[in-house]
Protein backbone atom coordinates (compact mmCIF):
# COMPACT_ATOMS: atom_id res chain seq x y z
CA UNK A 1 0.00 0.00 0.00
CA UNK A 2 2.73 2.45 0.97
CA UNK A 3 4.38 1.48 -2.64
CA UNK A 4 1.50 1.97 -4.41
CA UNK A 5 0.78 5.71 -2.70
CA UNK A 6 4.45 6.54 -3.54
CA UNK A 7 4.21 6.14 -7.32
CA UNK A 8 0.52 7.84 -6.85
CA UNK A 9 2.91 11.20 -5.92
CA UNK A 10 5.47 10.10 -8.32
CA UNK A 11 3.00 9.71 -10.91
CA UNK A 12 1.64 13.21 -10.11
CA UNK A 13 5.09 14.56 -11.04
CA UNK A 14 4.99 13.00 -13.89
CA UNK A 15 2.01 14.69 -14.87
CA UNK A 16 3.12 17.76 -13.85
CA UNK A 17 6.00 17.68 -16.37
CA UNK A 18 4.30 16.14 -19.45
CA UNK A 19 1.69 19.30 -18.89
CA UNK A 20 4.84 21.31 -18.90
CA UNK A 21 5.81 20.43 -22.07
CA UNK A 22 2.21 20.77 -23.49
CA UNK A 23 1.48 24.38 -21.89
CA UNK A 24 1.91 27.37 -24.27
CA UNK A 25 2.97 30.07 -21.10
CA UNK A 26 6.09 29.28 -19.39
CA UNK A 27 6.34 26.71 -16.74
CA UNK A 28 6.13 28.04 -13.62
CA UNK A 29 8.52 26.19 -11.14
CA UNK A 30 9.12 28.10 -7.75
CA UNK A 31 6.22 28.72 -5.87
CA UNK A 32 4.37 31.88 -5.60
CA UNK A 33 7.22 33.48 -7.42
CA UNK A 34 6.96 34.20 -11.16
CA UNK A 35 10.36 33.90 -12.90
CA UNK A 36 8.75 33.52 -16.26
CA UNK A 37 8.31 36.84 -17.64
CA UNK A 38 11.82 36.64 -19.11
CA UNK A 39 11.64 33.28 -20.78
CA UNK A 40 12.74 33.63 -24.31
CA UNK A 41 12.03 30.52 -26.40
CA UNK A 42 8.92 29.32 -24.34
CA UNK A 43 8.33 26.18 -26.57
CA UNK A 44 12.11 25.24 -25.14
CA UNK A 45 12.13 26.28 -21.68
CA UNK A 46 8.93 23.94 -21.32
CA UNK A 47 10.76 21.31 -22.35
CA UNK A 48 13.26 21.20 -20.36
CA UNK A 49 11.19 21.93 -17.58
CA UNK A 50 9.20 18.78 -18.20
CA UNK A 51 11.64 16.77 -18.71
CA UNK A 52 13.26 17.16 -15.55
CA UNK A 53 9.94 16.88 -13.65
CA UNK A 54 9.41 13.55 -15.72
CA UNK A 55 12.46 12.40 -14.89
CA UNK A 56 12.11 12.97 -11.15
CA UNK A 57 9.05 11.59 -11.21
CA UNK A 58 10.92 8.33 -12.48
CA UNK A 59 13.55 8.65 -9.84
CA UNK A 60 11.53 9.24 -6.94
CA UNK A 61 9.27 5.62 -8.18
CA UNK A 62 13.12 4.06 -8.18
CA UNK A 63 13.94 5.56 -4.31
CA UNK A 64 10.77 4.29 -3.10
CA UNK A 65 11.71 0.76 -4.28
CA UNK A 66 12.39 -0.46 -0.97
CA UNK A 67 8.55 0.11 -0.01
CA UNK A 68 7.69 -3.01 -1.40
CA UNK A 69 9.47 -5.11 0.92
CA UNK A 70 7.16 -6.03 4.23
CA UNK A 71 9.55 -4.68 6.66
CA UNK A 72 12.21 -2.27 4.67
CA UNK A 73 13.92 -1.79 8.01
CA UNK A 74 17.48 0.61 7.51
CA UNK A 75 16.78 0.29 3.58
CA UNK A 76 13.68 2.99 4.33
CA UNK A 77 17.03 5.15 4.95
CA UNK A 78 17.77 5.25 1.10
CA UNK A 79 14.00 6.28 0.35
CA UNK A 80 14.36 9.56 2.57
CA UNK A 81 18.03 10.06 1.92
CA UNK A 82 17.59 9.76 -1.88
CA UNK A 83 14.11 11.96 -1.99
CA UNK A 84 16.13 14.63 -0.29
CA UNK A 85 18.91 14.78 -2.41
CA UNK A 86 17.09 14.33 -5.38
CA UNK A 87 14.98 17.48 -4.46
CA UNK A 88 18.24 19.43 -4.13
CA UNK A 89 19.57 18.18 -7.73
CA UNK A 90 16.30 18.98 -8.83
CA UNK A 91 16.21 22.69 -7.59
CA UNK A 92 19.95 23.09 -8.41
CA UNK A 93 19.44 22.05 -11.95
CA UNK A 94 17.03 24.45 -12.32
CA UNK A 95 18.49 27.27 -11.09
CA UNK A 96 22.11 26.35 -12.51
CA UNK A 97 21.33 24.95 -16.31
CA UNK A 98 17.92 26.21 -17.10
CA UNK A 99 16.68 29.03 -15.93
CA UNK A 100 20.13 30.97 -17.24
CA UNK A 101 19.66 29.06 -20.37
CA UNK A 102 16.22 30.58 -21.40
CA UNK A 103 15.95 33.74 -19.61
CA UNK A 104 16.66 36.78 -21.74
CA UNK A 105 20.28 38.22 -20.92
CA UNK A 106 20.13 41.48 -18.81
CA UNK A 107 22.74 44.29 -20.56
Amino acid sequence: MAFALWCAVSCVMIVIGIMDIRSDKPAGFWANVDMTDDIENVKAYNLAVGRMFIIYGIVLIVFGLPLLQEKPGAMIILTMMGTVFSTLVLMVVYMVFIHPKFSKKKK
